[in-house]
């Protein structure tokens, strides 16, 4: 992570924010397409559960219908009460039959497919029954048509087959949406637990990258600020480590510089203390007021020693006018 320590402090926020916006994209997201998948879970539901439970009711209410029919076909005297309930026979069927597509489009499951198969050979079946008992009732021959609903024969046992076929059918639509049912609860449990998993670790990298990048920032500003108060303090024999290019690294130059220079000084002013005018006063600027200071100093102690050396070989010769 050396680059990132060369980074700028401004780069370095930046970066952080995008982190958060990061996570709180993802959340967004993750949050929208669980909601979708619920949503479609709740259309699938619909439309493939309760669409079809409502097209089973009504093949259902239309197969009592026919049979109604059926028997009241029998009973009419009159050609135009046979016609009559000759045309709701042949209507219902064409209903039926309506029903019938509507349902085979929305069939899910080979279970289903394989009962409402038999619900088709049931269905061809009676109506197969129904054109054999139609001109006996046509015909007036009501004796012929009601053996034909006897119980135990052929046409009472397909009917009586049909109508278990469509309870099977209603069956397994109720106990597919019961699946579905769970499926799309386990579905939103699983994506809440999801949701709450991100949040939460979103919020401790967060967090934690906050922590970080304010301990990458505010600990080496901390150890200036110390250094700096011993500083002041006289003491200069401190020690700086300066490994980034960011601004603390700049600052952290600066003092390095800085310390230098005051040690440098100490170095000149102790050596004078102890009577080394060879010393070399190093002036870094014509700003260092310091550095020009003590070369005076040094220049006027050594201008003071030659003239107290003069005065001393003249008294010595005798010579002091």
């Amino acid at each position: 992570m050396s680059w990132f320590k060369n980074l700028t402090i401004k780069i370095k926020l930046l970066i952080s924010f995008l982190f958060f916006v990061i996570i709180t994209v993802v959340v967004g997201v993750l949050g929208i397409t669980s909601g979708n998948l619920i949503a479609k879970g709740g259309e699938e539901m619909y439309y493939n559960n309760l669409v079809p439970l409502k097209t089973m009711g009504e093949i259902a209410s239309t197969t009592q219908k026919l049979r109604i029919s059926t028997r009241d076909i029998i009973f009419a005297q009159t050609p135009e009460s046979i016609d009559q309930h000759k045309n709701r026979i042949l209507g219902y069927f064409s209903n039926l039959e309506e029903y019938g597509e509507e349902y085979q489009k929305t069939i899910e499951t080979k279970e289903e497919e394989k009962v409402f198969s038999e619900y088709l050979t049931s269905l061809a079946e009676y109506k197969s029954h129904l054109i054999n008992l139609i001109p006996l009732a046509e015909t007036n021959q009501d004796s012929s048509a009601f053996l034909l609903l006897a119980d135990g024969s052929e046409m009472r046992k397909v009917v009586n087959q049909l109508e278990g076929i469509v309870g099977q059918l209603q069956t397994v639509l109720v106990n597919y949406a019961e699946n579905k049912k769970i499926a799309n609860r386990n579905l939103a449990d699983s994506r809440a637990t999801l949701l709450i998993t991100v949040i939460l670790l979103g919020a401790l990298l967060t967090i934690g990258f906050g922590f970080w990048i304010t301990g990458l920032i505010s600990k080496p500003i901390r150890e200036l600020a110390l250094k700096g108060d011993r500083l002041a303090l006289g003491e200069v024999d401190i020690e700086i480590i300066s490994n980034t290019n960011d601004e603390i690294g700049i600052l952290q130059k600066s003092f390095i510089k800085m310390i230098e220079g005051i040690r440098g000084n100490a170095l000149v002013a102790e050596k004078i203390a102890a009577g080394q005018l060879d010393v070399v006063v190093n002036i870094r600027s014509e700003k260092d007021v310091l550095s020009k200071a003590f070369k005076q100093v040094v220049d006027s102690v050594k201008g003071l020693i030659e003239e107290s050396v003069k005065l001393s070989n003249y008294a010595i010769a005798g010579n002091l006018s």
